[in-house]
């Protein structure tokens, strides 16, 4: 597996416990992930380049995809399913700004900290601290649904 992929590991560990409070493990499966991350690292790669819609559509198309790489690892699969099924309150576009918006409100400071640290931290490529901010942006925004 490329350092690139260990990347996106490092990252999903670190925003499924930032986010939803669970250790996922995925390094414990690389064989049954690894195209699965690719797909999450070509996201990411999106991102980078500022194509943020293109990124969530791609992913949103992917998703299927993912979900099957990480079904295939028993390990992983209860504890992805636990954070998508989390990911899946939020309904619909006007649910996610709606709470976003909220979210901001009651978390002023750490929302607007943690997006700028989420900048900083794309650009370096510190994929550990991506997934702690991104997970605790998360987790503000579905306390709000």
């Amino acid at each position: 597996m490329s350092s690139e992929n260990y990347a996106v590991i490092d990252f999903m560990e670190h925003f499924w416990f930032h986010a939803f409070g669970i250790h996922m493990q995925v390094d414990a499966c690389q064989a049954g992930v690894s195209d699965t991350v690719e797909v999450i690292n070509e996201f990411f790669a999106l991102v980078e380049l500022g194509h943020v819609a293109q990124a969530a559509s791609y992913l949103i198309a992917k998703y299927k995809y993912i979900k099957q790489g990480f079904d295939s690892c028993s390990n992983v699969a209860p504890v992805f399913n636990q954070g998508i099924n989390e990911l899946l309150r939020i309904s619909s576009i006007s649910d996610f700004t709606k709470s976003t918006f909220k979210a901001f409100e009651e978390n002023m400071f750490q929302f607007s900290k943690n997006s700028i640290e989420f900048s900083i931290y794309l650009v370096i490529k510190d994929w550990p601290k991506i997934g702690d901010t991104t997970g605790e942006l998360t987790k503000m925004i579905l306390e709000q649904l």
